[in-house]
């Protein structure tokens, strides 16, 4: 059999690879949450409130090995995985980098001069290796949930500016980043609204939960507001919370990862977006 006959012809569904990263609380686990029948594998503390089903808290590297490799071997019926979050993942790893080198530093390991940080890479890959088992043996959906930092960008056609980037060493946000269908930056969106008849403005932000921004309506506004009213608001903004209308199209014909994707679209439609969305990799 020759190469010629091998050639493949339009496109291979396949489950997507994502990364959110956004700041703290903004909903990036309960956003996971609702991905079709998923299961975390928790680094970081903080899935106590989620409804969810989720491997013990993870405190070293082994362990989140091992519970990937349970899920590539064990028979289950979860469709996607969700790491959350890398950035603890990280940790863990530079732990075992020092571990193998017998210091107590990433910056010392491997003789220093961050040579640390280039072997730590083989961890990630180990990681990649593992998960891309998942995707392509098990059919699931790989969901990777990052924290953002802030960092100085150098923009060769324009002044340097700051940007939000996933909270990694450079080198393992490269990798992480390349490896995944979809980069997406969750972020609060705030608008002031003004009322005139009391003379006064409203801060809404849209991760507000509804009750508590109908009470900054009544407080704002020092009279009291009809609930239909500030509830109605305060929907829209809730709702806006995720927009991936872009990466609807990665999804195949399953049904529940449709009706996942067709949710943040619906969210998308109303106008007023939320999510930054970049297909393919590189940052």
């Amino acid at each position: 059999m020759t190469l010629m006959s091998r050639v493949q012809r339009g496109r291979t569904p396949k489950p997507p690879r994502l990364l959110v990263y956004g700041t703290e609380g903004i909903g990036k686990s309960t956003f996971a949450a609702g991905a079709p029948s998923p299961v975390f594998i928790q680094t970081e503390d903080g899935l106590d409130e989620i409804v969810c089903d989720k491997f013990p808290l993870a405190t070293t590297f082994d362990d989140v090995i091992g519970a990937l490799a349970e899920l590539r071997t064990e028979k289950h019926e979860y469709e996607t995985v969700v790491i959350d979050s890398l950035d603890w993942l990280e940790r863990m790893i530079w732990d075992r980098v020092c571990q193998e080198s017998g210091v107590k530093s990433i910056e010392k390991a491997d003789g220093g001069f961050a040579k640390g940080y280039t072997h730590a890479l083989t961890f990630w890959r180990e990681v990649v290796d593992q998960l891309n088992a998942l995707r392509a043996g098990r059919g699931m959906v790989v969901l990777l949930i990052a924290h953002a930092k802030v960092e100085k960008f150098e923009d060769p056609e324009a002044p340097p500016y700051d940007r939000y980037s996933p909270r990694l060493h450079k080198h393992a946000a490269a990798l992480i980043s390349e490896w995944c269908d979809a980069v997406l930056f969750a972020t609060r969106k705030f608008r002031t609204a003004s009322e005139e008849a009391v003379n006064s403005s409203l801060l809404l932000c849209r991760s507000s939960p509804i009750h508590q921004l109908a009470e900054v309506v009544r407080f704002m506004c020092g009279k009291q507001v009809d609930d239909d009213a500030a509830n109605g608001r305060s929907k829209v903004v809730e709702r806006n919370r995720w927009s991936s209308v872009k990466i609807v199209s990665m999804f195949s014909t399953n049904g529940r990862i449709n009706n996942f994707m067709a949710k943040c679209q619906a969210f998308d439609q109303l106008g007023l977006g939320g999510i930054q969305t970049r297909i393919g990799g590189g940052l």
